[in-house]
């Protein structure tokens, strides 16, 4: 499935049935700006 989705330019690939992720293109990954901004956001709200 990696090789599919890097050939056509894929940003994800996911299963109907049950709804996982087949394939991520590290580019299409947000993870750590979630977590930045959810941190950001937890330290306005504590002060």
């Amino acid at each position: 499935m990696a090789k599919i989705g890097k050939e056509r330019g894929y940003l994800m690939i996911v299963e109907r049935r049950q709804g996982g992720l087949i394939f991520g293109a590290p580019e299409a990954d947000v993870t750590e700006e979630i977590i930045k901004a959810f941190d950001d956001e937890m330290r306005k709200a504590k002060k």
